[in-house]
């Protein structure tokens, strides 16, 4: 996932840090239209041509190579990945249709970013989050970023 977390973001000794969002991809013109669309405001949006921006809103060298809305959670990382989850689908839950309006060809994915510290996290997805996920129409991806310290010497 390109808006995850660099690993420098990370604590190398502390509990498990995860980060969740809703994507919308693959739709062309403007993240305004998404927006017109859910009748939500985007977490982060971009559209293709422009500099992306990363989690905490800094402007990176990367040029967007297509247009995105992004709706995040607004658990801390610490939390679990159900609470994550589940946040995202209390966000999303009084607008479950209007997903069915979104372009033809748009992609819903639930992104999440997961940067283990040394210490494997519990991962569980509660079936009825599965069922609310697949009445949006999302697909689930999730990145794991290991970060390991070099061997001195």
């Amino acid at each position: 996932m390109s808006d995850a977390e660099s690993p420098s973001d990370a604590e190398s000794d502390g509990p498990p840090s995860i980060r969740a969002s809703i994507s919308i991809r693959n739709f062309s013109g403007s993240p305004n239209e998404i927006t017109r669309i859910l009748g939500v405001e985007p977490s982060r949006s971009g559209t293709a041509g422009e500099l992306r921006r990363n989690v905490r809103g800094r402007l990176t060298s990367e040029v967007l190579e297509r247009s995105y809305w992004s709706l995040d959670s607004s658990m801390p990382p610490r939390s679990t990945l159900a609470q994550h989850i589940d946040d995202l689908l209390a966000q999303v839950r009084p607008i479950t249709l209007a997903f069915s309006q979104l372009p033809p060809g748009t992609t819903v994915t639930l992104f999440s970013t997961i940067i283990p510290n040394g210490k494997i996290p519990t991962l569980s997805i509660h079936r009825e989050a599965m069922r609310s996920l697949v009445e949006i129409g999302a697909d689930v991806d999730i990145l794991f970023i290991s970060v390991v310290d070099a061997p001195e010497g």
